[in-house]
């Protein structure tokens, strides 16, 4: 996709490996050279193959994920800090079923479309996720606080602002065959 994430310090720490009963533990701690901290703790069941990861992102810088973006939304340069601290919980055998609960935060966020047009932005934005099951299909959010946000709409013979925000899906030429 053509991102690249550049780190100033790595950190792993596997204080030991269980094939019996007990998890192993498998810490992850990366600083990000333009911003932000990540931090993963993961508590692995070989036995059992499931996980429970703990995950404390802080002050990530957003920009950093544009390519990732520009792949569904039409906006140049996205500006902000993504900070999260989600717990985690699965299975290998079944990586579509996860448990979760935790907040994320983003701050300081502003787009503008690729023809630099404004978008909006966002001074804060918290989350507070008190359970998700996506085996049972739920998803309780319990709290949504947010501070000066700002939306910049405008109407011209073309359109309006968010006409053109997401990307035009490309047709599948190997789908369709002519005889």
């Amino acid at each position: 996709v053509g991102s690249c994430f550049d780190l100033k310090q790595l950190a792993i720490a596997i204080p030991q490996i269980h094939f019996s009963n007990q998890k192993t533990d498998v810490g992850l701690d990366l600083e990000f050279a333009n911003g932000g901290n990540l931090a993963l703790k993961l508590l692995y069941s070989i036995e059992k193959n499931s996980y429970d990861l703990h995950i404390d992102l802080k002050k990530f810088d957003i920009s950093s994920i544009h390519p990732y973006l520009q792949q569904f939304l039409n906006i140049s340069q996205p500006k902000g800090r993504l900070s999260t601290n989600l717990n985690l919980h699965g299975n290998l055998n079944h990586i579509l079923e996860i448990t979760g609960n935790g907040n994320v935060n983003l701050t300081q966020f502003s787009a503008t479309l690729s023809n630099e047009q404004p978008l909006g932005n966002i001074d804060n934005l918290q989350v507070n996720i008190e359970n998700i099951d996506t085996k049972n299909n739920i998803y309780h959010i319990s709290e949504v606080k947010s501070e000066g946000i700002h939306a910049q709409f405008g109407i011209s013979e073309n359109g309006n602002t968010y006409k053109n925000l997401l990307v035009e899906r490309k047709k599948d030429t190997l789908s369709s065959t002519e005889p």
